[in-house]
């Protein structure tokens, strides 16, 4: 979603779709982010939505780097 995209007066229902989004797609892979969730301290302070990610294992990097670069080659 274009961050000009999202309305100002619903940032957290933003955060939480793309979260949502992204959730799915990464299940669609067989990948799990276990600390996937949506910034509180950022929607708080009137920052721009964020989703902090979290810490990954190296198992689940390499998986998620060999799906990004096999979009990538499939895109050229």
């Amino acid at each position: 979603m274009p961050l000009d995209a999202i309305p100002a007066s619903a940032p957290r229902a933003a955060a939480e779709t793309a979260l949502r989004e992204l959730d799915d797609a990464l299940t669609a892979h067989g990948i799990t982010l276990p600390s996937l969730s949506v910034d509180g301290h950022a929607l708080r302070v009137g920052l721009r939505p964020l989703l902090e990610l979290g810490r990954v294992n190296l198992g689940t990097a390499k998986q998620l780097t060999d799906i990004l670069n096999a979009a990538a080659s499939s895109s050229r």
